[in-house]
């Protein structure tokens, strides 16, 4: 599956949480927009950019929920899990979570440790999860208008397809995201799941509501649009194709995970066939993931695990590393430029116009080396 697919493939599964619910957005009296979390006028501390996760809200994932307390509320026991970690066992791109966590957010995660689908990326059916991403509301009414509300609150559930609820809502100037599956009372209406799920958004949402941040430490500026990163022609050329490519950015429907793409400045590059979309290769560029980088390093996997590599250009504390599976065709090279994480890969077109190269290795090293020189 091409990434571009796989983008919307969490699309279409989004649509449907919001579309086949066969209910309108039920309101939730716990977001009153009175109740805002309070910033504070500057960040506590200017770290080096990419050294470590911003740090802007004074709660964390164990003041949300904890396996105990969902005890109740869940069908059977689940442990804490790292976001990330789940979602590169499943596919091998740049998981969404760490732009929710770049901007400064929460993504938190409890489930029995199945396996994310490969195809949407979603958690495992009997999970609960909660993103919190600040100062989020230009992307609240992003997310409104695409979806046709306008509360500021919507809970969506469907039933036969883990038995599970979506729940959105703007609390003050925050995001919050929390979904939750396999119930342990199995409903049997839409209705009856959303009240049964309703004291897990209640305290979701009375934690965020006396919460506070900070405001966002800045970071090196990254070019934005995909020509300032790479041009599609150079992508080409450097990979040996004669094939025509265009570069498209994301695009399809919303999340809280893009909404925090876009207060990060990420960039995102689908490399495809000219006049088509079959996808061919995917130049993601989050300024400030320099410790996402370096933490997925402990547990990327697929298409195979990493392996360390040598860009030219990259400074001496600047990291690359790829994963490449000969069986497959899929190469991905990850590394880290002014304290960005960049990652580039390359993997077959399914109609066979573009095939990878042998010595693809090489060439995406000399892919990034082209990067790490426009990022300058």
């Amino acid at each position: 599956m091409t990434r571009p697919q796989r983008l919307a493939s969490l699309v279409i599964l989004t649509l449907a949480i919001f579309a086949l619910a066969g209910c309108a957005p039920a309101t939730h009296p716990g977001a009153s927009p009175s109740h805002l979390p309070v910033p504070t006028s500057t960040a506590t501390s200017t770290p080096e950019p990419g050294a470590a996760a911003p740090k802007r809200l004074d709660i964390g994932c164990a003041d949300i929920s904890s396996p105990a307390a969902l005890a109740s509320v869940l069908a059977g026991p689940v442990t804490v899990q790292v976001p990330a970690r789940v979602a590169l066992a499943a596919y091998s791109g740049l998981p969404y979570s760490y732009f929710v966590e770049q901007a400064g957010g929460l993504e938190c995660l409890w489930s029995d440790g199945g396996a994310a689908s490969s195809v949407t990326g979603a958690e495992s059916e009997l999970s609960a999860s909660v993103a919190v991403l600040p100062d989020a509301s230009a992307g609240w009414a992003t997310f409104q208008s695409t979806y046709g509300f306008g509360t500021n609150t919507t809970t969506n559930c469907l039933l036969n397809d883990g038995d599970g609820c979506q729940f959105d809502a703007l609390v003050g100037n925050s995001w919050v995201e929390a979904t939750i599956g396999k119930l342990s009372v199995a409903p049997t209406s839409p209705t009856t799941a959303s009240a049964a799920a309703a004291s897990f958004f209640d305290h979701v949402v009375s934690v965020v509501r006396g919460s506070h941040y900070v405001a966002p430490t800045p970071h090196p500026a990254t070019p934005r649009g995909c020509d300032a990163v790479i041009s599609p022609t150079d992508f080409a050329a450097l990979l040996g194709s004669s094939q025509p490519l265009s570069a498209e950015g994301a695009g399809g429907g919303y999340s809280i995970e893009f909404a925090g793409a876009a207060q990060t400045g990420e960039t995102r590059c689908f490399m495809n066939l000219e006049g088509s979309d079959d996808g061919v290769g995917l130049i993601d560029v989050l300024p400030g993931g320099g410790w996402a980088a370096r933490e997925s390093r402990t547990f990327a996997t697929l298409p195979s695990g990493p392996t360390t590599v040598s860009v030219p250009g990259l400074a001496a504390n600047e990291l690359a590393s790829i994963r490449y599976s000969p069986s497959t065709g899929e190469a991905v090279l990850d590394f880290t430029r002014r304290g960005a994480w960049v990652e580039v890969s390359v993997e077959p077109s399914l109609s066979g116009g573009f095939v990878v190269p042998d010595d693809v290795r090489s060439k995406l090293i000399a892919v990034a080396a082209k990067i790490v020189t426009n990022l300058s």
